[in-house]
């Protein structure tokens, strides 16, 4: 299998030029205030104040002022001195960087100029969707995870490309800090990382190694991720949530959870007595986290209740699967542009350039990118090279990432799934750029072969 076929020349030029005017066009774009109305906001800022050398700053607990949080989006607000007139700069920063390296790693598997600058036009009309750019206004998890992932996806692009151990260790290191900016990151990297290894055991040997030790890398990630989210109970909300709005309804489902100890039922059959809007229980919600009456619910929660849920996951696949949420439950997979990123004045318009880009996106629809993903595969087949998977890869792991986080928190599934439109937009790009890369290396070969005739 080859694995890239030139690196940059003009177009990495371009690609800087790019990435300075993205940063620029960034810093033009005010801070939002609107984040002073999130209470995630002050427990990264608190978290950002603790010192490196304290354990708390890894694993914190939750207290009563403050809610533990995973330390990579503290550790670089630390870094611009918890100050928000530096983390929003430092963020821009990190959206601009996700989408240089981005094109950097595609465009080191591409033959043809054209393509490069076409995938690298693409990418940064894509970075500035106010669905992307938005986040970065803020002071939210959202625009650091979210450049983090581009940096994860090209960091691996780059290994793949280039096989060096160090590009490796750069790898994992961007593995790890985006691992710890958000709980699902692990499982969604461990399911990446093993489809991976079984693609490379097949094909390509040479590379066979280096991702068995990604696999174990992503395991100990996921231990001590779970370790933190226990010190800190994180998923005790996110756990209530779901038994609240997607359990407390269906009759079988908890009386399910009822033989399995859960208490408090008569209490949720009373409070959330059928399936609704989920905004519409979002308040009583609210009202049951610090209710005396539901404090046996969530002892237990803390105690049995996530290797209860997650036994009811496997032994419940209708429910796993959502083939029972209703199509505007599922629409929400999709959601874009969130209120979060509303300013307090003209709340309904994008800021800055990204304001005609509203027009453009989303482009692709979740059917027609899953189609280009498919058909980019022949561009593997034809040429031996792995970019050609990468579109479908994106595809099969961000859909296992839909499940995880669909049923990890039933309230906050616009919030946690804002990501999936995005890699749709992301892998119909990808795809786009790499039919045309093959499209003109064909003509060239009838050419060729026109002339030899």
């Amino acid at each position: 299998m080859r694995f890239g076929l030139q690196t940059f020349r003009w177009p990495l030029a371009v690609n800087v030029i790019f990435f300075a005017l993205t940063f620029c066009l960034d810093l033009s774009i005010p801070r939002n205030l609107r984040w002073h109305d999130w209470p995630d906001a002050y427990d990264y800022l608190h978290l950002s104040q603790v010192s490196l050398l304290d354990k708390e700053f890894y694993f914190p607990h939750t207290t009563p002022q403050y809610t533990s949080r995973p330390f990579t989006v503290p550790l670089i607000y630390k870094i611009a001195l918890s100050n928000p007139d530096i983390i929003i700069p430092v963020q821009k920063f990190f959206h601009a960087l996700g989408a240089f390296l981005m094109v950097f790693a595609v465009s080191l598997f591409l033959s043809r100029d054209v393509v490069k600058y076409f995938f690298m036009v693409c990418t940064y009309l894509l970075m500035g969707w106010w669905n992307i750019a938005g986040w970065a206004t803020i002071i939210l998890s959202e625009s650091l995870s979210l450049s983090l992932m581009f940096c994860w996806i090209a960091s691996f692009l780059i290994f793949v490309n280039k096989q060096k151990i160090f590009l490796l260790g750069i790898h994992i290191l961007t593995a790890v800090l985006l691992s710890f900016s958000r709980d699902t990151w692990p499982y969604v990297m461990l399911f990446f990382y093993v489809l991976c290894c079984c693609l490379f055991f097949v094909c390509e040997r040479s590379l066979f190694k280096p991702l068995v030790a990604l696999v174990c890398v992503s395991i100990l990630i996921l231990l001590v991720q779970n370790y933190s989210m226990r010190i800190g109970e994180r998923y005790k909300i996110p756990l209530t949530n779901t038994i609240a709005i997607r359990i407390a309804f269906d009759a079988d489902y908890l009386h399910w959870f009822a033989a399995h100890r859960m208490p408090c039922t008569d209490s949720l059959r009373r409070d959330f007595p059928k399936a609704a809007d989920y905004d519409t229980k979002r308040g009583k919600l609210y009202e049951i986290y610090g209710d005396p009456g539901y404090t046996k619910l969530r002892s237990w929660v803390m105690s049995t209740g996530k290797n209860t849920y997650m036994k009811f996951l496997i032994t419940h696949p209708r429910y796993t699967f959502l083939f029972k949420e209703t199509k505007p439950q599922l629409d929400r997979i999709f959601s874009f542009n969130l209120f979060y990123t509303e300013n307090l004045v003209n709340a309904d318009t994008a800021k800055g350039y990204s304001g005609p880009l509203q027009n453009i996106f989303p482009l692709f629809n979740p059917l027609l990118a899953a189609v280009l993903s498919v058909i980019s595969v022949f561009v593997y087949r034809k040429r031996k090279l792995f970019i050609g998977l990468m579109p479908l890869l994106l595809m099969i792991v961000f859909g296992f990432n839909v499940f995880v986080s669909y049923n990890a928190d039933a309230l906050e599934v616009e919030r946690h799934l804002f990501v999936t439109n995005i890699v749709v937009q992301l892998c119909g790009f990808l795809s786009v750029a790499l039919l045309f890369d093959a499209a003109l290396n064909f003509g060239e070969s009838l050419n060729r072969a026109a002339i030899k005739l």
